[in-house]
């Protein structure tokens, strides 16, 4: 089998599940959800606080985190869904904040050469994601506009953390053990699981064969579980 680089990071496959949300990601510590309905601001905000008080309507507190969960929804649902972010400035026109308390120090309003946003003024005092550009930024109301929600959880801790074969002989899953190394994966006596990001099975068996296939994946070997990134060939 032709030989492939991938990078392995940390991944649990017993992670708490919320079957009203889609995960999307996870990111930094953290599993990101989606709803799978749709909601006003403030009908979003009761519904996750009345499944979980701890958790809120999501809030972004840096670019890196916004690109991140912009291209991990893109690739979910295959075009840039709009959501809810848990940010608004009832209080004060203008003057934006986070339903989670947390210090409002980053923002990404859509602007181009006609308009920038936020431009609703006291109508429209709702943080949407996904407006005019990916992971863009726009003021909304809480009247007529329903969207998903996004929201975030800890990360479970891992069950697994992979053995330290060197990947080439069968001697071990690749990687060092630690989840953050870069690995060759080639043909092996193990026994491999490999879901797409959606969590769909698409393979089980003892050869695995990444071609056509790009991008993240869970993959099991031998009961230890890892989120890969495949470049492709």
């Amino acid at each position: 089998m032709k030989n492939l680089i991938f990078l392995l990071l940390p991944f649990s496959l017993f992670s708490q599940t919320y079957s009203f949300a889609t995960k999307v990601m996870s990111w930094q510590g953290h599993d990101y959800y989606v709803s799978n309905q749709t909601y006003t601001f403030w009908g979003a905000e009761n519904h996750i606080q009345n499944i979980d008080t701890n958790i809120h309507v999501l809030s972004i507190s840096n670019s890196r985190e916004n690109n991140e969960l912009a291209d991990s929804l893109n690739y979910l649902f295959g075009y840039d869904v709009y959501c809810w972010l848990g940010g608004h400035d009832t209080t004060t026109e203008g003057t934006y904040k986070w339903m989670d308390s947390t210090s409002f120090n980053y923002s990404n309003w859509y602007c181009d050469s006609l308009y920038c946003e936020p431009n609703g003024g006291t109508d429209e005092n709702y943080i949407m994601f996904n407006f005019g550009d990916r992971g863009k930024w726009n003021d909304a109301t809480n009247i007529n506009d329903y969207f998903r929600y996004l929201f975030k959880v800890p990360t479970p801790t891992s069950t697994g953390g992979g053995s330290n074969g060197n990947g080439n002989n069968g001697g071990g899953s690749v990687g060092s053990g630690n989840g953050n190394s870069i690995g060759i994966e080639e043909n092996t006596l193990n026994y491999y699981r490999l879901w797409d990001w959606r969590g769909n099975l698409i393979y089980e068996g003892n050869e695995l064969n990444y071609q056509n296939l790009k991008g993240y994946y869970v993959l099991m070997t031998n009961n230890v579980v890892e989120k890969i990134f495949v470049e492709g060939y």
